[in-house]
């Protein structure tokens, strides 16, 4: 009776430990496949963005006009979130990373949207839309920069 009794506790415990292991690894599966599956649809809005800068228009006040159009399939949506990068090619310029502000008169080192076109979505860059960025930089020596504008996505 005694060895009976051992033999259906280490079952029980074996069947136990199975049960638990079986459902936590369902469960580690289940999370991988959500996170698999956002980084699959994050990697293909980033994949159908694609922001056009059709002018920039620079004058003797470091200050910048940029028009921008979005040629992509996706939109904007966070527009205070997007980055604008002034890389200088020569001269003793630092690149600058510029710091986004919502009206008004833009100091160095700061960029504000000026206008979008369209009507569709107030405040949201859609497709075939354009925008104007107003910006500031630091300007040591004149030469020829390189500006990148880039989207946020998660």
């Amino acid at each position: 009776m005694a060895t009976s009794l051992a033999g259906i506790l280490i079952l029980a415990m074996f069947i136990t430990t199975s049960l638990i292991t079986f459902r936590s690894t369902i469960f580690g599966d289940m999370a991988v496949s959500g996170a698999t599956r956002a980084a699959s649809k994050a990697m293909g809005e980033n994949l159908r963005t694609e922001i056009s800068i059709d002018s920039v228009v620079g004058d003797t006040f470091c200050s910048l006009t940029l028009d921008l159009t979005n040629i992509g399939a996706t939109r904007v949506v966070e527009i205070d979130k997007m980055d604008v990068i002034v890389q200088f090619a020569s001269g003793n310029n630092t690149p600058q990373r510029l710091a986004y502000v919502p009206s008004g008169p833009v100091a160095v080192g700061e960029w504000t949207n000026s206008s979008i076109t369209g009507t569709f979505e107030p405040g949201i860059l859609n497709p075939a839309e354009s925008l104007t960025i107003d910006a500031k930089v630091l300007l040591i020596e004149l030469g020829t920069a390189v500006i990148t504008v880039g989207t946020s996505r998660l």
